[in-house]
């Protein structure tokens, strides 16, 4: 879940109740590869769903195993254990964890393929959406907090004229004037 910058992880790192969210996420993750290995799939050569389980998992292997596992797996963790320094390297194996959102993307496809009763189906193409819009809010968010945090500076200073603007000619030249139109 602490994907983002450093400065977010410092903040967040020590807190008890953040780790057990982002452990419990884990476990979702980790639960949906299992799944993938036991859900069926609908074989468009042959027209028919595939329940033979050393057939689902090769199909599993082929397709879609490499996101979620690279989306899940902590490599973070584990270059830290193997004892990489590296600043850029382990922000990179943190980045695979964006591959998260991949798969929260590949929902559109379950929820289409579905066979539901059409108001189920429309409502959670709603959820659905409304997730989409959290997504991409958390994400300009999260880049606004990056470009303001790197100057520091939320509102560009309106009161310029204080600060140093009335020595300036242009400054008291105006404000010398008795009318604009002389």
């Amino acid at each position: 879940m602490i994907i983002g910058f450093p400065a977010v992880e410092l903040l967040f790192s020590n807190t008890t109740s953040l780790s057990i969210l982002d452990g419990c996420i884990d476990v979702i993750y980790y639960a949906d590869i299992i799944l993938g290995f036991l859900t069926t799939y609908f074989n468009t050569t042959l027209g028919e769903e595939v329940f033979q389980p050393k057939a689902i998992a090769k199909h599993y292997l082929k397709g879609d195993f490499t996101l979620d596992f690279c989306s899940t797996f902590p490599f973070d963790w584990l270059l830290k254990i193997i004892g990489v320094k590296s600043t850029l390297v382990l922000v990179l194996a943190k980045l695979l964890k964006l591959l998260k959102i991949v798969r929260i993307f590949r929902l559109k496809a379950v929820i289409r393929d579905a066979t539901l009763v059409i108001t189920v189906k429309t409502y959670l193409k709603i959820v659905y959406v409304i997730l989409e819009i959290v997504i991409v809010w958390h994400f300009i968010a999260c880049l606004l907090w990056l470009v303001f945090s790197i100057d520091k500076v939320w509102w560009p200073p309106t009161d310029f004229s204080y600060y140093g603007m009335r020595d300036t000619p242009a400054f008291t030249d105006i404000h010398k004037r008795d009318s604009w139109f002389n």
